[in-house]
């Protein structure tokens, strides 16, 4: 009988919904003055598991060695490294974080803080706000936010913070025990964890006056924007692995660098992709020469040696860069059709160009375009009749690469949709400080640009969009305060914040409709 049994859990009863407790008898005192270095433990009242301390844990100030958090039974005990030397007079805090859960249903001991100082009182001021993404307005979380006593902008550079916190889920934190003073404060996204600001990858803020604390004070303040700092953009990698092309990467948007193209009558177009500039050059003569780069503060060389690599024959033909894009497009009667191809175009033949509607054939040989930021599209941009199907083809030797390659037979077809199926878009704006200059951007629901406008010496602004595509959009309006045409990130060096950015999304563009935006700076 006692072989066919079927051992299991017993059922029953309410679900454990309640985190694990500290017995505050058996665990170490918080609060402790003149504290020396030694063990802290914390005993539970129900069996427990760490679930990614090192991650979770925060020391404020930040320790020099990584401290250790292990698991005894029921009992988490943290000890510091011990090579660490405790600041004298210096109030500690110790957050765990979420890394304090219970065995068996994953309930989380919740604001779980240790508190001790080298000195004979306790520091109890606060510091409490919330960090943003400077370009979307978004609330930013895991970002350590950093005070120090230091009147060095470069100090987040040099060393760790004397105070700290990290934001949480909605981008909110507190920085407590707080010795009273006049510190600077740092918002920093750190990707490698070192309270250092060392990375270009790193979202950076600060505040732009002194942070001053005063005895016992809980301090509240504005919030803190944070973006990629304003650095010239910098030579990453280049890459000349295809036959005829040169990749170089940059580290920004390479139109903000001077190219000199150094040459022996080399054959060559140069085309900007987001943020990689490519170089597209015959492989004759066959003679050395240069790309350089001038950043304003670094130059870089690269030198070509015309057969790096060898011809790949299967890249003899033309074709489309994607397929899937130029079929059933929907269109307005002004929209212009990009086709996008694997090289750069030198050459069209209009009369292998063969466009299709309502059973008639045009011939749109004076509507093509190639354009030199964008040598690999053609561009057709015939006034379109309105709800009307379009079907495109291309004959074999329509289009010619500089490498001499011609397309094979390419087809596309598109609809314009009827007026009746679109709306209008009218924008708005006013309260608008007319000393300044203005960027506004239309985006659609996919965050392409529809339309660029700059603005000046205006206090009132509108716009008027006649047949767009119903769908989501949003306006984003940027105080240009350089005149330079984009947004400009936080600068470090020198000390200034991101340019004033807006958006709005309204609501949705529907068929036959208008759709008024209104916004008040």
């Amino acid at each position: 009988m006692a072989s066919c049994a079927n051992p299991i859990a017993p059922e029953g009863g309410a679900k454990d919904l309640t985190p694990p407790k500290a017995d505050s008898l058996r665990s170490s005192i918080s609060g402790r003055k003149n504290f020396k270095k030694e063990p802290i433990q914390f005993k539970f009242n129900e069996w427990v598991v760490l679930d990614n301390a090192p991650a979770q844990l925060g020391v404020s100030p930040p320790t020099v060695y990584p401290p250790k958090v292990v698991l005894k039974g029921k009992t988490v005990v943290f000890n510091f490294d011990n090579r660490e030397e405790l600041k004298p007079n210096t109030t500690y805090s110790i957050s765990f974080g979420s890394s304090i859960k219970d065995l068996t249903e994953g309930n989380v001991v919740k604001d779980l803080r240790y508190v001790f100082s080298t000195g004979d009182q306790i520091d109890s001021a606060s510091l409490f706000s919330t960090i943003k993404l400077s370009l979307t307005k978004e609330s930013a979380k895991e970002v350590f936010v950093m005070l120090y006593d230091s009147d060095q902008d470069s100090v987040i550079c040099k060393r760790k913070p004397d105070y700290f916190a990290k934001t949480n889920e909605i981008g909110t934190f507190t920085i407590q025990n707080i010795r009273p003073g006049t510190y600077k404060l740092f918002a920093l996204k750190d990707d490698n964890f070192n309270y250092l600001y060392d990375l270009d990858s790193e979202l950076i803020g600060f505040s732009d006056t002194s942070i001053v604390v005063g005895r016992n004070q809980q301090k509240v303040i504005s919030a803190i924007e944070i973006s990629k700092t304003l650095n010239p953009p910098r030579l990453l990698d280049k890459k000349i692995d295809r036959y005829g092309l040169i990749q170089c990467g940059f580290s920004g948007n390479p139109q903000q660098v001077k190219t000199e193209i150094i040459t022996s009558g080399q054959n060559y177009i140069s085309e900007i992709d987001k943020d990689t500039l490519k170089v597209w050059y015959l492989p004759e003569p066959a003679t050395d020469w240069q790309i350089r780069f001038d950043n304003g503060i670094k130059k870089d060389t690269i030198f070509v040696k015309p057969s790096a690599t060898k011809e790949d024959k299967r890249r003899k033909n033309l074709k489309l860069l994607n397929q899937k894009a130029f079929f059933n497009k929907r269109i307005t009667a002004s929209q212009s059709i990009q086709i996008d191809l694997t090289n750069p175009l030198i050459n069209i033949d209009t009369s292998k160009i063969l466009i299709k509607a309502d059973s008639v054939v045009y011939h749109f040989g004076r509507y093509l375009e190639i354009k030199k930021e964008k040598p690999r599209s053609l561009f057709i941009n015939a006034n379109w009749k309105d709800n009307t199907s379009y079907k495109m083809l291309l004959l074999p030797g329509c289009l010619t690469d500089m490498f001499g390659n011609k397309n094979d037979t390419i087809k596309a077809d598109w609809k314009v949709l009827a007026s009746k199926d679109l709306g209008n878009i009218s924008i708005h704006l006013s309260n608008l400080d007319q000393s300044k200059p203005y960027v506004l951007q239309l985006l659609n629901a996919g965050g392409e640009e529809i339309s660029k406008y700059s603005i000046k010496n205006q206090t009132k602004w509108e716009a008027k969009l006649a047949n767009q595509l119903p769908g989501g959009y949003e306006v984003v309006i940027v105080v240009d305060e350089n005149d330079n045409g984009i947004w400009d990130p936080v600068s470090l060096f020198p000390r200034k914040q991101a340019e004033p950015i807006f958006r709005k999304k309204p609501e949705p563009l529907r068929p036959n409709w208008e759709l008024d935006i209104n916004i008040s700076l």
